[in-house]
């Protein structure tokens, strides 16, 4: 592999997702790169927000929007890094006690999730009317990819190559996320669409 991934564009990526080949994306790594994808959107809040946010909140605004940037690169290489342990695991037929140490992505990718969510909980109340839908969007897509995450751990725990201590925590992430994002929703209501 001559570059990562996340380095393809995106019609590419999906090619190599469909691709039934070891070395290629498949659930984890789409996920990371969902998640890169709300940090990138909550990243669009925050410039969206600043740029219309009142006198002396531009540069919170920005520090924000720095930080989601910051998420979007790091959950790209969580998201490269599922590809590449993944297949370690396949081609090397490790033994279990070594698979510890190769299934760190998808709690990166986990954790990540949360830490988005929670930085979005942060900017809800605030953001500029025009994104908010965007950031109830985010909170919807953050639950469903923490339930994925949680659902790909666990079937790898079933086929015999998952971390069920890792498994407990991607759960306990699993209900941060559902926590935070209902909190995001609640905090982004546009009460004229919503009762």
């Amino acid at each position: 592999m001559d570059k990562r991934y996340v380095e393809y564009p995106l019609a590419d990526f999906c090619k190599e997702v469909a691709r039934p080949a070891i070395l290629s994306p498949s659930g984890g790594a789409v996920i990371g790169v969902v998640g890169a994808m709300l940090a990138s959107l909550a990243e669009l809040v925050a410039r969206v927000s600043e740029h219309h946010s009142v006198p002396g909140m531009s540069e919170e605004w920005r520090g924000m929007a720095d930080e989601f940037r910051e998420w979007t690169e790091r959950l790209l290489r969580f998201a490269d890094q599922d590809v590449q342990d993944a297949a370690s695991i396949i081609r090397e037929e490790e033994d279990p006690v070594c698979i510890r140490k190769r299934v760190a992505a998808p709690a990166k990718i986990a954790s990540g999730l949360v830490k988005v969510l929670r930085l979005v909980e942060r900017i809800a109340e605030q953001a500029d009317a025009s994104v908010r839908s965007d950031v109830r969007a985010i909170a919807h897509l953050g639950r469903g990819a923490a339930d994925a995450i949680f659902e790909i751990e666990q079937s790898d725990i079933v086929r015999g190559g998952g971390d069920a201590m890792l498994l407990v925590r991607i759960g306990e992430w699993r209900e941060e996320a559902h926590r935070a994002a209902n909190r995001i929703l609640e905090k982004a209501r546009d009460d004229q669409w919503q009762n």
